[in-house]
């Protein structure tokens, strides 16, 4: 009996050569942040060594924080927007599983969350202007999620899952798949309930 093959077919050649150019961005810039600090670096070292023209570079990244962190221009596609909208879930649990999906492009090896950690310990601040820098998305998921749940019920849900995205990033080895978020959120919860007296 031969064994059938259920992996997945290769991306399209297109594709393949994006994520490679995505991921010469990335690399260049959390090379010469760890080397110099997040301050030190420009866009245009950046495109140097990445081999690319800034124009391209806006096309994968929207600043050179975003490259640093590897987290190319997020937006929700219009078909994950009706999915959403449709969803019967729990609002909580369809969130964590839309980011996830948005962030899922952008699987990341043990290694460069190594990076991306080491670059986190070493200037915090850039942590910060990542946040900022991913305010859009922010507010376009809110609003989304407005649409399913009541103004304020929407914005505790969005603000639970951007605040569980990056601890889950950055202490789960598997990544930020919608369980993993999940959890995170439970555990935050918990640290956040009165203690019995």
């Amino acid at each position: 009996m031969n064994a059938v093959n259920t992996s997945d077919p290769p991306a399209p050649l297109r594709e393949r050569k994006k994520r490679l150019t995505a991921q010469r961005i990335h690399q260049a810039a959390i090379s010469f942040a760890l080397e110099r600090g997040s301050a030190g670096v420009t866009v245009e070292e950046i495109c140097d060594r990445a081999m690319v023209s800034s124009r391209t570079f806006f096309n994968y990244y929207a600043s050179k924080t975003a490259a640093m962190f590897g987290i190319p221009n997020l937006a929700v596609t219009e078909t994950q927007r009706a999915e959403f909208l449709s969803g019967t879930g729990p609002v909580l649990d369809d969130l964590c599983a839309l980011v996830s999906a948005i962030a899922e492009d952008r699987a990341t090896t043990h290694k460069e969350r190594s990076r991306v950690k080491q670059l986190l310990s070493d200037d915090p601040e850039v942590g910060y202007e990542m946040f900022s820098a991913m305010r859009t998305l922010r507010c376009e998921l809110r609003d989304l999620v407005m649409q399913r749940v009541d103004p304020r019920e929407g914005s505790i849900v969005a603000a639970l899952v951007f605040a569980a995205l990056p601890l889950t990033y950055m202490t789960d080895e598997s990544g930020s798949g919608p369980e993993s978020l999940r959890a995170t959120i439970s555990e935050m919860c918990e640290v956040g309930q009165p203690e019995a007296s």
